[in-house]
Order: C-alpha cells, then structure tokens, then sequence
C-alpha cells in the first residue's frame, strides 16, 4: 500500500482525496490566475503554451502511474483484476471513475478516513429519498425539500439536516470499492 500511495503521491485537498498530478495542475492553474492579477498584464499566447506542454507531459506519466498502480492493487486486492487490460500489449486506458475508486482504495488501505465530500452521492440521494427528502423547484429555487420545508441546496446540506433529526451511519454511506 505504501508503495501505491508513493506513486499516486495521495493527499487530501479541500475535502477530496488528490494525488500529485491534481495537485501540479492546481499549482499551475494558480500560476496562471496569479499572473491575471498582476499589473504588469499578460500576454495569452506566451503563457498558454508552457501550460499545454506541461498538461500533456502530466497525462502521459499519470497513464502510467495509474497503470502501475492498477497492476499492484489486483495483487492486494483480487476484484481489481477485471479492471486489467486482457492483452499485455492493450493501451491502459483508465477512465476516471476507476482512478477515483484506486485513490479511494488506496487511502482506505492506509488507515485513514475516507473525506466527507467523498461519500457516494448515489446512496447518500437513496437515503434521502427513503426518509422522504425531495429533490425539486419552488419559487424558482432548485433544491432539496422536506415537505414543504426548504433544507438545502445539495445532497450535502440535506444529509446535515437529516443527521440534526435523527443519527445516520456515514459507514453505509461510503464508495464500496
């Protein structure tokens, strides 16, 4: 597990769990924005094309990455086996709901505590509904309701909520990997 984590560089980053290749293109992006502010100006040409070359150098080696780390998580654990390419010489192409359930996977192995925003919105919206949530329009504010009570705008301030009236088990709520 160790070794995954180096590789993929894990950490988390405003509640989610990123590696080093978000983290390089958020650095990047700052880079950028930072100039934006300056006085000086800015001139786009110059500075969008440093900024493509070092996109396209990230994707290359986060293929790679990935894919390394893909083989050593079917080792350790035997349900990613099905996620590995069936020829040795197929092109890895690994889609992001994949990387996502490998950094899950991997920061999970190593003890830590999966980030609330990481919490599977698909059962988190199941629940909800079972205990009579609705997800609807009314004076022209989308949002989750509970009768006729407005509690918030995403699935998150409604769990809140719901978690105010009664005890909810986060455990149930998680990505099964």
């Amino acid at each position: 597990m160790e070794r995954i984590k180096n590789i993929l560089g894990l950490r988390v980053h405003n509640g989610h769990i990123a590696d080093k290749f978000i983290m390089i293109f958020i650095r990047s992006l700052k880079l950028i924005v930072g100039k934006l502010d300056s006085i000086e100006g800015l001139c786009v040409e110059e500075e969008i094309g440093p900024l493509e070359k070092r996109v396209d150098i990230l994707e290359n080696e986060e293929d790679k990455a990935y894919g390394k780390a893909l083989l050593l998580l079917a080792e350790l654990r035997p349900g990613y086996k099905k996620y590995l390419p069936k020829k040795k010489k197929a092109p890895r192409f690994i889609s992001d709901l994949l990387k996502r359930r490998i950094r899950l996977a991997f920061w999970v192995g190593m003890g830590n505590e999966i980030p609330f925003r990481e919490l599977n919105a698909v059962l988190v919206k199941k629940l909800l509904e079972e205990k009579r949530y609705a997800y609807r329009r009314k004076k022209d504010e989308m949002g989750w309701y509970r009768g006729g009570l407005f509690v918030g705008k995403n699935l998150f301030d409604a769990l809140e909520h719901l978690e105010k009236l009664e005890a909810v088990d986060r455990s149930r709520l998680t990505v099964s990997f």
